[in-house]
C-alpha cells in the first residue's frame, strides 16, 4: 500500500448471516494506517461512510479500541458489501469481520499482551542500565536506548500511544511512526556493531553495520520532510540487508565462549526466520 500515492479501494463481501449473527464488527489493522475510510450500507440501500485513521485523532474516533473498528449490520439473505477506502504510507493491511463480542474480546487480549511485553522490555532497559552503571561499557548503554526506541515504536504501531499518550492530536503518528523506525534502526546497527565486536569478529563484520547508520539518519530526515513513505521502504529495506548481514558476520565470530558464540548465531538465524514470516504474513494481509 505504501508504494502507491494513489487511494488504494477494497471490496469485502460478507455472507449471509443467521439472525444471531448479524449484529458484527470490521477490525482493520494496522494502527498506523494514515488515513482509512469505510463505506457500509444503510438501511435506505445507500451507504455510510465513517472517515478515521491515524491522521485523525484518537479522541475523535468515539471509541476506545485500539485498532480501527466499525458496527455492521449482516443481511441474513444476501451478501453484505463493505467497501474501504485506504492511503497511507505504511505497507501492509488486515481486514476482519467478527461479532462484536469477539471484538471487544480481542481488544483486552491485546492490550493485555502489549503490557506484558512492555513489562518485560522494560526489565531488560533497567537490567541494560544496570550493567551499564557497573561496567561502563557502551554497549550495555546502547542496549538500554534499543529498548526504549523499541518500546516507543511497539506502542505507535499497536495504537497504544495514540490512545494513552496524545489521543487529541492530529497528523503526529503519520509522522513519529516512521522517525521512530529508522531511530530503531540506527540504534540496532549501533548493538549490532558492538556485539559482533564483543565476539572478536573481524573489523569488517562491524562496519556492515555502521554502513547502514548514515540510511538511517537519511530516513529519519526524509520522514520530518513528508516523505513518510519512502522513508518506511528505506527503513523495511536496510532492516532486511542489516539482517541478512548477520550471518556471515555471526559465522566470522572468534570468541573462546562456545556457549556465547552459539546464542547468538542463533539470536541471528530467529531474526531472519521472522523478518522472513512477517513478509509473508503482510503479503497475505494486502
Amino acid at each position: 500500500l505504501g508504494k502507491r500515492e494513489v487511494p488504494t479501494w477494497l471490496r469485502l463481501e460478507v455472507p449471509p448471516q443467521p439472525p444471531e449473527r448479524q449484529s458484527l464488527a470490521l477490525l482493520v489493522q494496522p494502527a498506523t494506517l494514515d488515513e482509512l475510510s469505510i463505506y457500509v450500507p444503510d438501511a435506505s440501500g445507500g451507504w455510510t461512510r465513517s472517515d478515521t485513521g491515524s491522521r485523525a485523532s484518537f479522541a475523535s474516533r468515539g471509541r476506545s479500541d485500539l485498532n480501527f473498528l466499525q458496527a455492521l449490520t449482516a443481511s441474513t439473505t444476501q451478501p453484505t458489501v463493505i467497501y474501504l477506502r485506504v492511503l497511507t504510507a505504511t505497507g501492509a493491511l488486515h481486514a476482519r469481520v467478527l461479532l462484536r463480542e469477539e471484538a471487544r474480546d480481542f481488544d483486552g487480549r491485546l492490550l493485555t499482551v502489549i503490557g506484558i511485553y512492555l513489562g518485560l522490555a522494560m526489565m531488560f532497559t533497567v537490567l541494560s542500565a544496570s550493567m551499564w552503571a557497573g561496567t561502563r561499557d557502551p554497549l550495555w548503554a546502547t542496549a538500554a536506548l534499543f529498548d526504549l526506541v523499541t518500546m516507543l515504536h511497539v506502542t505507535l504501531q499497536t495504537g497504544l500511544f495514540a490512545r494513552f499518550v496524545t489521543p487529541r492530536a492530529e497528523d503526529l503518528i503519520p509522522i513519529l511512526f516512521p522517525v521512530t523506525g529508522a531511530t530503531h534502526l540506527l540504534v540496532a546497527c549501533l548493538v549490532f556493531a558492538m556485539l559482533v565486536r564483543t565476539l572478536q569478529a573481524p573489523r569488517w563484520a562491524a562496519w556492515g553495520y555502521y554502513t547502514s547508520i548514515p540510511a538511517a539518519l537519511v530516513c529519519i530526515a526524509l520522514a520530518s520532510a513528508g516523505h513518510q513513505a519512502l522513508a518506511l521502504r528505506l527503513v523495511n529495506l536496510f532492516v532486511l540487508l542489516m539482517t541478512i548481514w548477520g550471518v556471515p558476520a555471526t559465522l566470522a565470530s572468534r570468541t573462546p565462549d562456545a556457549l556465547l558464540r552459539r546464542m547468538y548465531r542463533i539470536l541471528v538465524f530467529l531474526l531472519i526466520g521472522y523478518l522472513l514470516a512477517w513478509a509473508l504474513i503482510s503479503m497475505s494481509q494486502i
